[in-house]
């Protein structure tokens, strides 16, 4: 089925990647707990879970997410 993402979803998502971000730059991805994840971001901890299991997830979702973004542009520049 195709997942309808409306603008907060989105707005939810970009935040909780930007906190991770932010936060990775101090720490390591194992120091970082839910409850500073969704502090950074402003966002309630059942938000946060309703999108990603834990910070793990978070990060494979935004790995896999800059990896599609490169193989697009690798594509476009290629043909």
């Amino acid at each position: 089925m195709i997942e309808k993402v409306d603008r907060r979803i989105k707005y939810t998502r970009m935040v909780l990647k930007d906190s991770l971000i932010t936060l990775l730059k101090t720490k390591h991805l194992s120091a970082i707990t839910v409850k500073e994840l969704c502090k950074h971001a402003d966002v309630n901890r059942s938000t946060f879970y309703a999108h990603y299991k834990d910070p793990y997830d978070l990060l494979m979702n935004l790995e896999e997410e800059i990896i599609k973004g490169l193989n697009t542009y690798l594509n476009e520049q290629i043909c």
